[in-house]
């Protein structure tokens, strides 16, 4: 009928992250509900993983943390270079997904996450249109 799903994690590689997020998109996409609940914490690439949820929801003590891909490079200038358009990209597709979830505008995303880490009380977060609800 539904599925039900515990998300305490401090988030990890983006790509992991992403295969989790649109296998629960295309349970959900199937007209199967998944209720993803939060309880500790949820920072990182996990905020995004919420957001593939039907219905988000979080324990009151529970904290967010939002900020920009993070990564560590090595090689030439050229190959950086490189790295860092891509790494664009993927900060953009991370950006979109919250904002189509929570309503906000991409400005209001980059401003939450860029150059710093954002963190959220599960009030904040409701606030803030990562969550549906506090439990």
């Amino acid at each position: 009928d539904e599925i039900r799903v515990i998300l305490n994690s401090v988030g990890g590689d983006v790509f992991d992250g992403l295969l989790v997020f649109d296998t629960i998109r295309s349970i959900v996409n199937r007209g199967v509900p998944v209720i993803i609940e939060v309880r500790g914490l949820a920072a990182s690439m996990a905020p995004i993983i919420l957001q593939a949820g039907s219905k988000r929801v979080a324990s009151k003590y529970t904290r967010f943390l939002l900020h920009e891909i993070m990564t560590m490079t090595i090689g030439r200038t050229s190959e950086q270079e490189e790295q860092v358009i891509e790494l664009r990209k993927l900060n953009s597709m991370l950006r979109d997904i919250l904002v189509e979830r929570t309503g906000k505008p991409a400005e209001a995303i980059d401003k939450a996450w860029k150059k710093t880490e954002r963190w959220l009380s599960a009030e904040e977060a409701l606030e803030f249109g990562l969550i549906d609800e506090v439990v």
